[in-house]
C-alpha cells in the first residue's frame, strides 16, 4: 500500500473553511428534506474524502450516532489492498463514534464495464442494508461529481430526465436515498477532514484515464465557465422537468390502469396522440417501475420501441 495514497490528506496545502458553517449548512439541509437526528442512517463509505466527510458530519448532526448510524464500507475485492484499506477506514469511523461494517463482494467479476458492474453491487448492498434497518440512505455525491455526471449526460444524449441532474432526495425500491453534499464542491469537503485529521484513503481508478468519469473531470477542472453553464442549465432543466411530469402525472391518473404487480395498460389511441417527449419518457417509466431495473432504458431504445408502436397503428 502506496504512502502516496493513505498519506495524501497530510501532503494537501493547508485549505481554509469554515467548519461551523459547513456543519449548520449540513443540519439545514437535512431538516429541508425532513431527515431528523432520530432517523436510522446508513452511510455508504468508500474511505475517500467525500464519503468520510459525510460520516463526519453525519456523527455530529445525529442525537446518538452509535446507536442510529452505521457506515457501510463495501469491499469489490478488485484491488489486492482493498481489505486492508476497509479497515483502515474502520478504524476512523471508530474515531467518529460511527458504526461501521464492511461487506466484501465474493460475485465472479465481468471482463468489461468493471466501474457499472460495481456500482451496481454497491447500490443493491446498501439498499438492501438500509430496508433492514428501516433506515435511510445517505451518499455521499458532491457538486464535481453532480457536474461530471451531466457532462457524461450530455454525450450520451440523456434528454430531459437525465439533464436535470441528480436530486438530493430520491426514493427508490422502497428506500430514501439522500444526497445532502449535491451543492458542496469537494474541496470543502477536503479541508473539513484535513481539519478534523481524518485520516483517508484513495481509489487509484479516480485518477485513471480509462474511465469517461475521469476524462470528464479533468476537462471540468480546466473549464471553469463550462461547470458554471452545465450546473445553471441543470437547474433550469430541473425546473422544466416538474412542470412536465407534472403533465405527465395527469395524464396518467386519467389514463393509465396499473394491475399489480407487474402489468400497467393504456389506450393506445390516446398515447399516440401526445408529444414524442411525453411518449418517450411516459413508456421509459413505466418499463422502468414494472421491470424493477437499477437504471431506465436508454432513448435510443424508447426510440425503437415507439416505432414498433407506431408501425402497430
Amino acid at each position: 500500500m502506496s504512502k502516496s495514497r493513505l498519506d495524501s490528506i497530510a501532503e494537501l496545502p493547508n485549505l481554509s473553511i469554515d467548519i461551523a458553517s459547513l456543519e449548520y449548512d449540513f443540519r439545514k439541509t437535512l431538516k429541508e428534506l425532513g431527515v431528523r437526528p432520530n432517523n436510522r442512517i446508513v452511510i455508504g463509505v468508500s474511505g475517500g474524502t467525500d464519503s468520510m466527510a459525510l460520516a463526519a458530519l453525519c456523527a455530529n448532526w445525529s442525537d446518538d450516532a452509535k446507536k442510529n448510524c452505521i457506515a457501510v464500507i463495501i469491499d469489490h475485492d478488485l484491488r489486492a489492498e482493498s481489505g486492508t484499506q476497509a479497515n483502515i477506514s474502520q478504524i476512523e469511523l471508530e474515531k467518529l463514534n460511527l458504526k461501521s461494517k464492511t461487506v466484501k463482494i465474493d460475485k465472479t467479476k465481468p471482463t468489461g464495464n468493471v466501474q457499472n458492474w460495481a456500482r451496481n453491487q454497491r447500490y443493491q448492498i446498501l439498499l438492501s442494508e438500509a430496508r433492514s434497518l428501516d433506515g435511510i440512505l445517505m451518499i455521499a455525491h458532491h457538486q464535481d461529481d453532480q457536474l461530471e455526471t451531466l457532462y457524461m449526460r450530455l454525450e450520451h444524449d440523456s434528454g430531459l430526465v437525465g439533464l436535470s441532474g441528480m436530486k438530493m432526495k430520491r426514493d427508490y425500491q422502497a428506500v430514501s436515498i439522500i444526497r445532502p453534499l449535491l451543492h458542496r464542491k469537494k474541496a470543502e469537503l477536503r479541508a473539513y477532514c484535513q481539519n478534523k485529521n481524518i485520516y483517508i484513503v484513495e481509489d487509484p481508478t479516480n485518477t485513471d484515464l480509462k474511465y469517461d468519469r475521469v476524462k470528464a473531470r479533468n476537462l471540468l477542472n480546466a473549464d471553469n465557465i463550462l461547470s458554471s453553464q452545465l450546473l445553471q442549465a441543470s437547474i433550469y432543466f430541473d425546473k422544466i422537468l416538474r412542470v412536465f411530469k407534472g403533465h405527465c402525472d395527469a395524464w396518467c391518473r386519467e389514463n393509465v390502469k396499473i394491475d399489480l404487480p407487474i402489468y400497467a395498460s393504456f389506450a393506445m389511441a390516446e398515447f399516440i396522440c401526445l408529444p414524442e417527449l411525453m411518449r418517450t419518457y411516459l413508456l421509459q417509466q413505466l418499463l422502468w417501475q414494472i421491470g424493477a431495473g437499477n437504471y431506465p432504458a436508454s432513448a435510443n431504445s424508447m426510440n425503437i420501441g415507439l416505432e414498433k408502436i407506431a408501425a402497430r397503428k
